[in-house]
């Protein structure tokens, strides 16, 4: 049974609440916590989502978005629900419905939104809120990519994170690819365009003198003509100087924040695009997720049946913003050193020292199979034949 209403407080602000069909006493599970029950609050500008567990969770759930259709997805790790499955009508400005399922060990709530919208998720004991932005991101000023829009507080200098390095390289197809390198992964980022630049904030973080200057990269004829890097107020801010037609997107793997601008070729003429990754794109934020749950959530997006070497090991930090899951995919392959079969709908991810030694076992294997497979005599009686059919025959059965 679904059961939602809108309630007015005293101060006029709207109240929606949803209950999830099952009491506390009835969330058991064979896994470590359950889902209790769901609050949807919307006040002024923000839409407060509410999941409260039988127990604070293990770890922060993990949570990804889509652009088309736009949603949010929750993993709960080790988590049960009740009823296994539902659905709740929320009929909201922003929220539409909530759909919470038990999926092996963890449950997945996905919010169903009006439009993409910029939000945050916090742990707060037993409860799990996500605020979200009602206010469209048109009418914003430069929204942050990697941090909350609100100013962080001026950490001490010891507790703050530092630029190790800062590094340009030409990517493929005339991209310009720059890669900070942070001393710790868990550094605020705010990104966004200015004007013709793309600018690059890292909140509590300090640079070194000898990275304080201007970075000329014309030679690399990419759209990136130079960047400067400065330290203002314990915060530093990279600004990137595009030119012509161009367009930019980034993500950060562990303690690595890349900037890629790619330049874009307009061709009114050309139906099908070329090389590049095409898929549908979404935003990801994981902390300290390991590999193979991450891998699961591709699989669910993707719907591929995704199978992974008993070797696929570690965890990962990643931060992507609006990137096609092709790409996203890409980019986690290769920060831990993996690589990809595609058969049909079916994906095995494995090393890449392993995939190349399975081949070359499999071609020496039907090498083998070919060297020792026996040789066959057959005589044959031809009459009233010529030469150059016969010839013609022989060619096209050899062909």
């Amino acid at each position: 049974m679904i059961i939602g209403r809108w309630y007015r407080a005293l101060a006029g602000a709207a109240v929606m609440v949803l209950v999830l069909g099952a009491p506390a006493a009835q969330a058991q599970s064979t896994t470590g916590n359950a889902v209790k029950r769901v609050d949807a609050t919307t006040v002024g500008e923000q839409t407060v989502f509410t999941v409260e567990l039988q127990g604070p969770p293990s770890q922060k759930p993990a949570d990804f978005t889509t652009q088309n259709p736009p949603k949010l997805a929750i993993d709960f790790i080790d988590t049960g629900f009740a009823a296994g499955r539902a659905q709740y009508d929320l009929g909201g400005k922003l929220l539409k419905s909530a759909n919470v399922v038990q999926i092996g060990d963890r449950t997945r709530v996905v919010l169903d939104l009006t439009r993409v919208a910029t939000y945050r998720t916090e742990v707060r004991g037993n409860l799990f809120v996500v605020m979200l932005d009602n206010v469209a991101q048109t009418a914003r000023a430069a929204v942050p990519t990697f941090a909350p829009s609100s100013a962080q507080a001026p950490l001490a200098p010891s507790n703050r994170s530092t630029v190790r390095n800062i590094d340009f390289r030409r990517g493929q197809d005339g991209a310009g690819r720059i890669v900070v390198d942070l001393s710790s992964r868990d550094s605020g980022i705010n990104i966004a365009q200015q004007g013709q630049n793309v600018v690059v904030d890292f909140l509590n973080t300090t640079l070194p003198d000898s990275l304080r200057r201007r970075y000329d990269v014309t030679d690399f004829g990419t759209p990136v003509q130079g960047m400067r890097a400065s330290e203002n107020s314990g915060n530093t801010r990279l600004t990137i100087e595009p030119r012509g037609n161009w367009e930019y997107s980034s993500y950060q793997t562990d303690t690595q924040f890349v900037v890629e601008v790619r330049p874009v070729k307009e061709d009114p003429a050309k139906l099908i695009s070329g090389a590049g990754f095409r898929g549908d794109r979404l935003s990801l934020n994981f902390q300290n997720i390991d590999i193979r749950s991450l891998l699961q959530v591709f699989a669910d997006f993707t719907n591929l049946n995704i199978i992974t070497s008993e070797s696929v090991q570690g965890n990962l930090t990643l931060r992507l913003k609006d990137v096609p899951w092709d790409q996203a995919l890409q980019i986690v392959l290769d920060a831990k050193g993996l690589a990809s079969r595609r058969n049909g709908n079916v994906l095995l991810v494995a090393p890449k020292a392993e995939l190349a030694t399975k081949e070359k076992l499999e071609l020496e294997s039907q090498q083998q199979i070919n060297d020792l497979e026996p040789i066959r005599s057959q005589v044959f009686q031809l009459n009233y034949q010529r030469a150059e059919d016969v010839r013609r025959m022989l060619l096209g059965l050899a062909a």
